[in-house]
């Protein structure tokens, strides 16, 4: 089943829209609306839409009203795929099946090398500038650290 999304709306101000088309300009910006999009919008396929609702606000809700951060549930995940792995692997002794095939990962030694090399030189860098502000030779750094509009 193919949709044809028709705008009615008129603009004056440096609008233009294509009869029979999906492509807008609307003040400068340019809105592809694509027909599955367009059936999204207009709540023609209920289920995509619902789920899409239902999602935006579950996101909604965790960042913005219980305040969760990312980083905090991407760890939360992370810890949950750790221990599924671990009560597969270890219930497949009872259940007679295989268990699952995890990959090894490693590291390699010269990036890391390379990686702590170059930590390393930032964080002297970072130290010296530090000392420098404590021991009172640079007064601009120290005044704009107690004033950060100086």
């Amino acid at each position: 089943m193919s949709y044809q999304l028709v705008v009615n709306v008129v603009l004056d101000f440096d609008g233009i829209m294509k009869k029979g088309s999906t492509v807008a300009r609307l003040c400068g910006m340019h809105i592809c609306i694509t027909v599955p999009a367009a059936d999204v919008f207009l709540w023609r396929d209920k289920k995509i839409s619902a789920g899409l609702l239902g999602g935006a606000t579950a996101i909604w809700v965790l960042f913005d009203v219980l305040e969760y951060h990312l980083l905090t549930l991407v760890c939360h995940g992370l810890i949950l795929v750790l221990a599924i792995l671990f009560l597969w692997s270890n219930a497949t002794t009872f259940i007679k099946k295989s268990p699952p095939q995890i990959p090894e990962v490693t590291i390699p030694e010269e990036p890391a090398l390379k990686f702590a090399s170059a930590l390393r030189v930032e964080a002297n860098r970072a130290f010296a500038v530090l000392r420098d502000i404590a021991s009172g030779r640079d007064l601009k750094k120290f005044l704009s650290i107690q004033d950060p509009e100086y």
